[in-house]
């Protein structure tokens, strides 16, 4: 079988999991000349009720927005979020990039919403064909063998998941 990886999407949530996810992803993107997608999600949960207005209670999905490697160049940015919310999303998307090699072809994004579902739609919206995630991240629940975020995925993905512990 012929493996036709062209997208591979990683989300991340700065944990070292999620780190080396990001690693494994860029090793296999290199090998099979394929884009990494860097994806981190605000949890809506945590910041929509107190940032964009609406109630706690509401699931919230921005849209996809994506960041640029280059400080400093135009982006979409969603007018919904305040832009020093933006700048420290774009700031910890930039340092992960940065631990990559140069000539990894490499797009970062940037959505709010339920961390699970968000994934499941980026990965659609961006057409992935791998999604590579950490075991665990950054969550509350410590010692689980396997997180909330990762475990939702891996079961629900309708596309090839490959979790990294």
């Amino acid at each position: 079988m012929k493996c036709s990886w062209q997208r591979i999407l990683v989300p991340t949530d700065g944990s070292e999991n999620a780190r080396r996810a990001l690693h494994e992803a860029a090793q296999l993107a290199m090998k099979f000349d394929a884009e990494l997608e860097l994806l981190s999600v605000l949890e809506d949960r945590l910041y929509a009720g107190n940032l964009i207005g609406r109630g706690a209670g509401e699931r919230l999905y921005s849209g996809v927005v994506e960041v640029s490697r280059t400080p400093g160049a135009e982006e979409r940015v969603d007018p919904g979020l305040p832009e020093h919310q933006m700048a420290q999303v774009r700031e910890g998307l930039r340092r992960e990039a940065a631990t990559l090699p140069q000539d990894v072809p490499l797009r970062m994004f940037f959505a709010v919403g339920d961390v699970r579902e968000t994934i499941l739609t980026v990965a659609d919206e961006l057409n992935a064909d791998l999604i590579v995630i950490g075991s665990r991240g950054l969550g509350s629940v410590k010692g689980l063998v396997l997180g909330s975020a990762s475990q939702y995925v891996l079961h629900h993905a309708t596309r090839p998941v490959l979790v990294v512990k």
